[in-house]
This record gives structure tokens, C-alpha cells and sequence, in this order.
């Protein structure tokens, strides 16, 4: 659930399940600092604010606590939340259940970066509310764009271009399946600022921020 421009407010709001409201401060055509973390689509990408980083590697440690002495969620549930760990990486991430989709297997949500999966759902733990409290940290965007940039590229070479990048997005005027829709500007090298479809069009190097915590490895 997305709210665009809270009343007397230059705020949004995003609600994801049962974690708490994202408040966003931006409204409609207001211009926001994020950060990419996941390329959906050619369209829709999932960012988070930059402050992002450090609160969730601050939860890192409390995670792992409540995953290693915690059970498998029983009857998990559309917008239901749980913590999921990879057997071949110590870090641990907060879900969003999507669906369950046979027996044992649930599509899920990695709320705090934007990406899906499929998973086990003995690998799904569940969660307190101490740790729901703190707001999902990524959100989606659909991208408002001046030109095309399907084919312009790979995908898999778009979602390189775009991953982790500093982006300065200004707010639409409506919500598009569950998604804001917005302009994305990036930054240069030189810290100047170019439309992303003309950016990809010039192949000009952008700005990464190389601290995103906890990234899935694919």
C-alpha cells in the first residue's frame, strides 16, 4: 500500500505487510538521494533511501539471534513476515510472504532490498515484533522515461548499469501497480546530473555506493 503526498505534508508513505510504514520524504514532483538495489524490469526498479544501509547493518546481528533460536513460520500467509537465512551465507534477511505455492515452497519477498525468490518454507523463521516495527526499506519505482530503453542494452547489462547506483528520483503524480511512478536522474563521476535513458544512450559511467549490506548473491 502506497500513500502519495500525505495531507499538509511534503511525505509519503509505503506499507509492506505487517512491517511498519516507510515515510519517505518526498510528495508528488518533490525530488528524493536513493539508491538502487534491484532492477526488476526495464520499467520498475526497487531502491532505498540512503540511510538505509547502516540501519539495516545495525539488525544484522539481532537477525541472526532471532533466526538461530527461532522455528519455522507454521501456516505462513499473504503479507505475512518472516526471516530467512541461505545456507551458504551468515547473513539474514526479512521476508515478505507472497504466496505459498505447493507444499513446502513460498514465493517470497526480501523487503528491505526488493527482490523475489522462491524458498523452502522450513528456511522461513519466524519474526518478532520488535523487528516488524522497523519499516521495510526498499520500495519500488515505475520509471517516467523521455525514450525507450528496452533494447537498448541487455537486461542482465541494464540491472549491472543500475545496481547499487545513486539515483535522484522526483516523485510522480499517481501509484501504478503498487509502485510509485517517478523520473530517475543518476550522477556522473563529476557528480552532474543526466536522465537515465540519455545516461545509458551515452554509456556514461555513473556513481555506485558500495556499502549496500547483506546483498543476496545470484
Amino acid at each position: 500500500v502506497h500513500d502519495l503526498g500525505l495531507p499538509g505534508t511534503s511525505k509519503s508513505e509505503v506499507l509492506q505487510g505487517q512491517y511498519a510504514k516507510l515515510v519517505l520524504p518526498a510528495a508528488t514532483s518533490d525530488y528524493l538521494d536513493a539508491i538502487v538495489t534491484h532492477v526488476e524490469s526495464w520499467t520498475t526498479v526497487h531502491v532505498q533511501l540512503p540511510q538505509a544501509y547502516l540501519l539495516l547493518s545495525r539488525l544484522q546481528k539481532q537477525l541472526q539471534q532471532t533466526y538461530d533460536n527461532s522455528k519455522s513460520l507454521s501456516n505462513p500467509i499473504s503479507g505475512s513476515a518472516g526471516i530467512m537465512k541461505y545456507d551458504l551465507q551468515s547473513e539474514c534477511y526479512r521476508v515478505l510472504i507472497i504466496k505459498r505455492i505447493d507444499p513446502t515452497l513460498i514465493l517470497i519477498r526480501f523487503v528491505d532490498f526488493g527482490f523475489t525468490d522462491v524458498a523452502a518454507k522450513e528456511l522461513i523463521h519466524s519474526i518478532p515484533k520488535s523487528l516488524t516495527d522497523v519499516p521495510a526499506q526498499a520500495f519500488p519505482i515505475r520509471m517516467e522515461l523521455k525514450h525507450g530503453i528496452a533494447g537498448s542494452m541487455s537486461l542482465s547489462d541494464f540491472r549491472k548499469y543500475l545496481t547499487n547506483a545513486q539515483v535522484i528520483i522526483q516523485l510522480g503524480n499517481q501509484i501504478m501497480n503498487d509502485s510509485f511512478t517517478g523520473s530517475i536522474y543518476i550522477t556522473d563521476e563529476k557528480n552532474r546530473w543526466h536522465w537515465i535513458d540519455e545516461a545509458i544512450q551515452s554509456e556514461i559511467p555513473i556513481k555506485k555506493y558500495l556499502n549496500i549490506c547483506c546483498r543476496k548473491i545470484n
